[in-house]
């Protein structure tokens, strides 16, 4: 009986481990949210019957978000952008705060993963633990809190971010 209980707790230990973590509220929409290891990144939406909806980027763990970015349907913060590549190709949705660029990268092939770029120089990338198969939410559905850009090939990208 003991053996059979202590395995049962391991088996669920483990199974609410590999569980996605997100710093979305449980009364929120997860748009993306993945495990940068030690940090976590949401974009968490409010419901959609919500009287003021937002959209909002939240970086860190659990008991301390670090950094918290929102935008509302009003005035989009967040832009998207689908980039062609000559093998590959991905969506990245971005913002900026200050001087800095916040870019979440959504790639083909390949998982994905969080960019932080200052006057166009990447200063941080994290990859999403356990690529798409941790991931959750749909980071591609159509929202009036993104200002979609239209379709740019790789030779582009670099000046969306060089500012």
């Amino acid at each position: 009986m003991k053996t059979s209980l202590l395995m049962m707790l391991t088996i669920w230990a483990g199974a609410a481990s590999a569980a996605p973590q997100t710093l979305c509220r449980p009364q929120e929409q997860v748009f993306f949210s993945c495990s940068l290891g030690k940090k976590i990144v949401s974009v968490c939406m409010t419901p959609d019957k919500a009287a003021v909806p937002y959209m909002e980027y939240r970086f860190g763990t659990a008991k301390n978000i670090e950094l918290k970015y929102r935008s509302d349907a009003r005035q989009p913060k967040f832009s998207r952008v689908a980039v062609n590549y000559a093998s590959n190709a991905e969506t990245v949705l971005w913002f900026r705060n200050a001087d800095t660029d916040y870019l979440l990268h959504f790639p083909m092939k390949g998982g994905p993963g969080l960019e932080v770029k200052q006057q166009g120089k990447t200063i941080s990338e994290m990859a999403c633990q356990g690529g798409w198969a941790a991931t959750v939410g749909e980071h591609d559905q159509p929202l009036p809190f993104i200002s979609e850009q239209p379709d740019i090939d790789s030779s582009e990208a670099q000046h969306y971010w060089q500012r």
